[in-house]
């Protein structure tokens, strides 16, 4: 078993059996897979001291040519946060369209903004990182309800119960009239006054948000019912390593007691690496990938307090089990379940909130492959021909070679010391020597500039990584127009292939994202993001989210922007968006929708074969929506007229849909949106 397996203690008197037996069974299964794994968690942490140059530091002269590799396609892959483009599906839209075209955006821009506050771009560039670095990168997504119970809350939620017995006080004298004193108005004044100020007190005692966190891939085990990691999500179940420090242990879990507190297995984090004390070539275990080490009594390196006290962790392995969809949570060294075992809070579609970017896929291979590991061998080289470079260099400084029989020690300190054009005085031991005879230049060896020559090593390099000089920003060789063309081409189908991996997570992100959105958000606070004309259908069932809905990223959205080619292909299309849209907008005013329809198709196969994804709608007026912007109007200004329907039995922006117990208009398709609370701004 390797360093970092889980260990669970005999059963103790006060053991619950069968949840020690259940917690055995898991932790044996757990342990499995890491002792399976362990030559690909070795392998991160030999990756790693290459991605970071310090595998071996006994080089003369060791450029890191693949951290700067890494950092290069870092920068091309994921320059920008994603372009979300939510759609309605083809049969959403003849159903309803103005309420599915309402709802795409709505939920297009709540996932943008949750997207945005929980900072996807510095998780996903560390996951993509990870990916060119080790092979493999994860984050995880989630939802966090913040219920801590401080003294400030604690003090709110009395005020809030006293409101409560306060409520009922009133309706009582509200119902019985029994308080002849108060008016009924007053008395109902006082009441609504009451539940406001309860409400408020309610809310802050909940804070939600979506949080998007990056995860060390040795910290996280894939169950070996899939023998390949890109099929995860087929898991049986999924742990991941979560250390906290065992001061913290008893307010993160209350099932704890002191004892098991100090019975959990102690871990230390490992200090950063002094790579100046590194004085050979690294060798490395399964151990080293990580950030914490076990041991009762550290030989040194880890963490410490103010006082120099080691600071001790504990390891928490949090098992998600697909097959009963439950999430149970032990501690190493511990014999009972930290929490007790509970579902997830939203569920979702897909059930693990784990999300992977790999980019060197192997066919057979349970782990991919990583760019470290394809390009170590030919960086090794490098380093050697430089450094045998540099040692050759050093060999051949200039110097004299001095008869010793004829120049004693006191003249050569006379002729060593000499500067500028002065005159030396030296007194030769044979008055007789030729000075010119007894000096002469030390002789150089040769440099044979071929076997020194780097160039195939660079070019191995970048064929493999697909960087090339231009993204280096170095000019060794010049090189014609045409051939700097089709290098950047080939870059570019690179980095594009890699990018579609990384935008394949993305998508089913959002999806993910959307599913949670719908579950915990409230209509008030889609509202807050999307403004008051937010179309919100709570309570939506998740297979309808995908069903009417098709979530997409934008293809090349994440990379670097190219502006000139942008720029370039915008040309070429907008003379036809100009002279088309005057022509769509013609055919509905007309009510030819199957014209108009045909058109606008038109563009989009038009936009597809330009290799873009521009949202047409976006550029065709709508016949459908209201005169004037009610979200300019002020307070207690009128709601505007219903619109016309729109063909197909859609109601404009405004104009709900049949609500319950009426019937749909002839040929209407059953809406699942019709008659969901909160759809609209009042």
């Amino acid at each position: 078993m390797p360093d970092d397996t889980v260990t669970v203690p005999g059963a103790r008197p006060d053991t619950n059996q069968t949840e020690a037996d259940e917690l055995k069974r898991r932790i044996r299964a757990y342990n499995t897979a890491r002792s399976y794994d362990e030559n690909a968690r070795k392998q991160y942490a030999i990756d790693r001291s290459y991605a970071a140059g310090t595998f071996d530091p006994r080089w003369a002269v060791d450029a890191n040519l693949i951290g700067s590799y890494v950092d290069i396609l870092v920068a091309y892959i994921y320059a920008r946060d994603p372009a979300v483009r939510i759609r309605p599906t083809e049969a959403a839209v003849k159903a309803q369209p103005r309420d599915r075209q309402d709802f795409a955006k709505t939920l297009q821009i709540v996932v943008t903004r949750l997207w945005h506050k929980a900072r996807l771009k510095r998780c996903m560039k560390k996951a993509v990182r990870s990916g060119y670095s080790i092979g493999i990168g994860w984050f995880k997504g989630d939802v966090y309800i913040d219920t801590q119970e401080d003294p400030v809350i604690v003090q709110k939620l009395n005020d809030v119960k006293d409101n409560l017995e306060r409520i009922r006080v009133l309706r009582e004298e509200l119902e019985t009239g029994s308080n002849e004193d108060k008016e009924q108005d007053q008395i109902e004044t006082e009441l609504r006054d009451t539940m406001a100020g309860l409400e408020a007190n309610v809310e802050i005692l909940m804070r939600k948000a979506f949080v998007i966190d990056f995860v060390r891939a040795e910290n996280m085990t894939v169950a070996l019912n899939v023998g390949d990691i890109d099929d995860y999500l087929d898991a049986d179940w999924i742990a991941i390593d979560i250390f906290i420090q065992k001061d913290e242990l008893k307010e993160r879990f209350k099932r704890l007691t002191d004892e098991d507190v100090r019975n959990a297995k102690t871990y230390y984090q490992t200090t950063p690496t002094d790579y100046s004390k590194l004085h050979g070539k690294q060798e490395l275990k399964a151990a080293d990938a990580s950030q914490f080490t076990a041991g009762d009594q550290p030989s040194g390196g880890v963490m410490t307090d103010g006082d120099g006290k080691n600071i001790e962790f504990a390891k928490v392995v949090e098992i998600h089990s697909r097959r009963d969809n439950m999430i149970r949570t032990a501690i190493d060294g511990l014999d009972k379940w930290a929490k007790e075992p509970y579902a997830p809070r939203y569920g979702t579609s897909r059930f693990y909130p784990f999300f992977k970017v790999d980019m060197f896929q192997v066919d057979g291979e349970r782990h991919p492959q990583s760019l470290c590991w394809r390009l170590s061998k030919l960086q090794d080289e490098y380093a050697s021909a430089r450094s045998n470079f540099r040692a050759t260099r050093e060999r051949m400084i200039p110097g004299v070679i001095v008869n010793g029989t004829k120049i004693d020690k006191t003249a050569m300190k006379l002729v060593r010391d000499g500067v500028g054009g002065e005159y030396i005085v030296i007194e030769p031991t044979d008055p007789e020597a030729d000075l010119n005879k007894c000096f002469a230049a030390k002789p150089l060896p040769n440099i044979d500039w071929r076997i020194f020559q780097t160039d195939p090593i660079i070019g191995d390099m970048e064929k493999i990584s697909g960087v090339q000089e231009a993204q280096q920003t170095s000019h060794t060789i010049k090189k014609a127009a045409t051939q700097a063309e089709i290098e950047q081409s080939g870059f570019t189908t690179r980095t594009t292939a890699q990018r579609d991996g990384v935008e394949d997570t993305l998508k089913d992100f959002a999806e993910y994202t959307a599913e949670l959105a719908l579950q915990c958000l409230t209509y008030e606070e889609v509202q807050k993001m999307a403004g008051a004309l937010a179309f919100w259908p709570e309570e939506l069932p998740l297979e309808d989210v995908t069903a009417l809905m098709d979530i997409e990223i934008e293809a090349g959205s994440t990379g670097r922007p190219n502006t000139a080619v942008e720029r370039e292909a915008w040309a070429r299309v907008l003379p036809l968006l100009m002279e088309l849209m005057g022509t769509i907008t013609e055919a509905r005013r007309m009510g030819d929708e199957s014209t108009a329809e045909a058109l606008t198709e038109l563009i989009r196969e038009t936009l597809t074969r330009e290799g873009d994804r521009i949202d047409v709608e976006r550029f065709i007026p709508d016949l459908n929506l209201p005169t004037g912007d009610p979200t300019l109007a002020g307070p207690g200004a009128p709601a505007p007229g219903p619109a016309a329907p729109a063909p197909g039995g859609g109601g404009g922006r405004g104009v709900p849909a049949p609500g319950p117990g009426q019937t749909p208009a002839p040929g209407a398709q059953a809406d699942p949106l019709a008659a969901r609370p909160g759809r609209r701004a009042a």
